[in-house]
C-alpha cells in the first residue's frame, strides 16, 4: 500500500518517472495476493499517464472488482474514471502524451488536484 500511495502522490505531482519507480514492487503481486488490486491500479494508472485510456478504463475497472479491502480507494480510482474523456473519443485520443505538454495540464492530474483526497 505504501509504495501504491507514494507513486500515486508522485504522479499527481506531474512526476510520472517517479511514481513509475515507485510502482516497481507492485508488479511482482501475484494474483493470488490479498493485495493484488494495487497491481491493477497501477496499470490502470499507467496507462492513464500514457493516455491510453481504454487500458486505462480496463485496469481500473478490474482492479476495483477485485478490492474488497479498501474502499475508499475504489471511490478514488471511480472518481478518476469519471474524469476521463467519454469513450468515444478514445479513438482520437493520443497513444502517448506529447512531452511538450506540462504536467500540471494533463487531464488526469488536474482532476485529481481538484478534489478531495481521503
Amino acid at each position: 500500500t505504501a509504495h501504491f500511495q507514494l507513486g500515486l502522490l508522485h504522479l499527481t505531482s506531474g512526476r510520472v518517472m517517479e511514481a513509475r519507480e515507485a510502482w516497481m514492487p507492485l508488479a511482482l503481486l501475484e494474483e493470488v495476493h490479498p493485495e493484488y488490486y494495487l497491481k491493477l491500479f497501477k496499470q490502470g494508472l499507467e496507462a492513464l499517464a500514457d493516455d491510453d485510456f481504454p487500458a486505462c478504463r480496463k485496469w481500473l475497472n478490474q482492479g476495483m472488482e477485485r478490492n474488497k479491502a479498501n474502499l475508499p480507494l475504489n471511490g478514488d480510482m471511480q472518481k478518476m474514471l469519471n474524469a476521463l474523456p467519454p469513450a468515444e473519443s478514445d479513438a482520437t485520443a493520443p497513444a502517448k502524451a506529447d512531452e511538450a505538454v506540462k504536467a500540471e495540464d494533463h487531464l488526469f492530474l488536474s482532476a485529481y488536484r481538484n478534489r478531495n483526497t481521503h
